[in-house]
């Protein structure tokens, strides 16, 4: 793959494996759920984490979004 990019080529790369996605890529995209998250270049969108630690702290937070995005649709609905 590393020597298809070298010519030019653009690879899109699907995987769960985030340690060879960090390895491999120089550009990803982050998806949770169906939604586009984040993307870009691989060492701006992590900082200083590794990719496994980011997408960990994005699932917290996208869990937490939506849990209080059903909790507020819920509470708008009971009072109709």
């Amino acid at each position: 793959m590393k020597e298809m990019t070298q010519k030019g080529c653009t690879i899109f790369f699907s995987t769960h494996v985030l340690d060879v996605a960090e390895k491999l890529c120089n550009k990803i995209a982050i998806i949770h759920k169906g939604k586009l998250v984040t993307c870009g270049n691989t060492d701006t969108v992590k900082g200083t984490k590794s990719l496994e630690e980011f997408f960990m702290e994005v699932d917290v937070i996208m869990n937490q979004i939506i849990h209080l995005s059903k909790s507020k649709t819920l509470k708008y609905t009971t009072h109709k």
